[in-house]
This record gives structure tokens, sequence and C-alpha cells, in this order.
């Protein structure tokens, strides 16, 4: 059970709540915060292409010799602060999570260092 002996995740869970949602039939949605959402089927469309177009970009800094998570972190986020290190980290292993769902890569485990290599 994710959690208890594997690491939760979120980006798989959240697309796969996104997509869920679509399937609704829901005329407005009322956030927490901010407007009324009134499509929200373009709203859930616009949220998975840009995970569709950051997945690209993944497998493309892997085509290029990407090989570690923090490589591929590295190719994506050249320009970050050293305070949006964790979020440029977390975000690359959620994509590659993504990623390794769909099949499109694969991870294998180096002398304890995970290197990724496109399916």
């Amino acid at each position: 059970m994710p959690g208890e002996r594997e690491r939760p995740k979120s980006l798989v869970l959240y697309k796969e709540s996104l997509e869920r949602v679509a399937a609704m039939d829901i005329a407005v949605a009322l956030p927490s915060h901010g407007p009324a959402i009134y499509d929200v089927k373009d709203l859930v469309a616009q949220r998975l292409a840009f995970h569709q177009k950051r997945m690209d970009r993944i497998k493309a800094a892997l085509r290029n010799g990407a090989r570690t998570t923090w490589d591929v972190t590295q190719a994506l986020f050249r320009d970050r602060s050293p305070l949006d290190t964790f979020l440029a980290v977390s975000e690359v292993i959620g994509h590659l999570d993504l990623l390794e769902m769909e099949n499109k890569i694969v991870g294998e485990n180096r002398d304890g260092v995970l290197v990724w290599s496109l399916n």
C-alpha cells in the first residue's frame, strides 16, 4: 500500500483524479478560492496538456544524455534559485513517475542510484 512500503506517487494520483473529474458532467465548479469554473473539461485539458509538455521535455532530456533524476532536474531547471531546488526535484520525480506508469521510461537501480532510460 502506498505510504507504508513505497513512496506515494502524488502526481500520478493527481492525474487520475483530473481524468475522473473530466468524465463528470459538471456545469460549474466552485473552488474554495478564486472564481467559479464554468468549463471544467477545458481547465482539466489545460492542466493535462501542461503535464504532457513537461513529460515531453523530460523525454528530450533523457534522449540528450540525462540519466538520473538530478540530471533531468539540471536539464529542465537550469536557472532555479537554491531555494527552488527541492520544488524542481519534486516536480521531476512526479513526471518521471507518470512516464514510468505509462511505460515510456524505465528506471534501473545501479549501485544505489536510479538511472532512467527511454523504453
